[in-house]
């Protein structure tokens, strides 16, 4: 097992694998900006509006896809199953439809059934190199999230590596579990790959300033200054991503800045105010509060 595995499956556990929320889904997507899903030429018809089963000029899988959009998941998955089966439908629609699916099976968590489609594309020899790549990846995702098996995980990162090493998705996925293990070094050199093929990831470069805090010496004064500087210029540029405001309280939190925190889980909060997660590092900033407050009490 990897070293700091043991650190890293006690906060994966704390992690909720049951239906996400809705801004979960969104940075979710958000760190796959090469999904082939998410790309406009899926709606082939160029149709963007209206109700998706009385669509009739979308096909099958463009109507998964406009379920998606809509939230539909079940029915998503419907369209897919459909496109799929179908005999006129081409290898590659039949393809980014099991890619789609999978997502949707994650979507309403029923990972195993995400895992048989990802599981069929990444065999396929025939698959478009893209369409592999995301499926290796979401593979990643689901060893991570659904079973904390790291060894997988890394298996089918260096595997969608192998199949296009320009693809910044693969490199970020590897970044984020090196920060599960406390390896600041080697998700630094991941961090900076994502945005060598992708300098506008906000949530990357929100988790490289998160990880070049990490890496400050003790005793660092000016360092720990300049980093938190950089970082707050950051995440007030980007203040309507979640994420880098909910990092960087994190670190202010270190520092026992606590109003300075409050400030950024507030922010946090109001870009995503369904993600219960977000009040719990708020009462738990609140509790160490108050125990760093009552602990002159405690000795005198």
């Amino acid at each position: 097992m990897f070293s700091g595995a043991q650190h890293a499956k006690e906060e994966m556990s704390k992690r909720s694998f049951f239906k996400p929320s809705k801004q979960f889904i969104k940075t979710y997507l958000k760190s796959f900006p090469n999904d082939p899903i998410l790309q406009p030429d899926i709606l082939s018809n160029g149709v963007t509006n209206g109700n998706v089963e009385h669509s009739q000029d979308l096909d099958l899988l463009a109507k998964g896809k406009r379920a998606f959009e809509q939230e539909d998941y079940l029915l998503a998955i419907q369209y897919c199953t459909e496109e799929i089966a179908s005999p006129s439908s081409s290898s590659h629609n039949k393809a980014l439809a099991k890619l789609l699916r999978a997502s949707m099976y994650i979507f309403t968590s029923q990972s195993s059934k995400a895992k048989e489609d990802l599981n069929d594309l990444v065999q396929d020899a025939t698959v478009d190199s893209k369409v592999k790549v995301n499926a290796h990846i979401k593979r990643a995702a689901i060893h991570l999230h659904a079973s904390s098996d790291f060894e997988k995980a890394f298996e089918d990162l260096d595997a969608a590596e192998k199949v296009d090493p320009n693809v910044a998705d693969s490199y970020y996925q590897r970044g984020q579990i090196f920060c599960l293990f406390g390896k600041y070094d080697e998700a630094l050199e991941n961090f900076d790959k994502t945005l060598a093929f992708n300098p506008n990831f906000v949530i990357a470069r929100a988790q490289r300033y998160f990880v070049v805090h990490k890496k400050i010496v003790p005793g660092d004064v000016d360092g720990l200054q300049k980093s938190i500087a950089e970082f707050r210029k950051f995440v007030n540029e980007h203040e309507n991503c979640s994420e880098a405001c909910t990092l960087f309280a994190q670190v202010l939190v270190e520092q026992e800045d606590f109003d300075g925190a409050e400030e950024y889980f507030k922010r946090s909060i109001k870009v995503d105010p369904s993600n219960a997660s977000l009040y719990v590092h708020r009462a738990m900033l609140m509790l160490k509060r108050e125990a760093t407050l009552m602990k002159p009490l405690n000795l005198s």
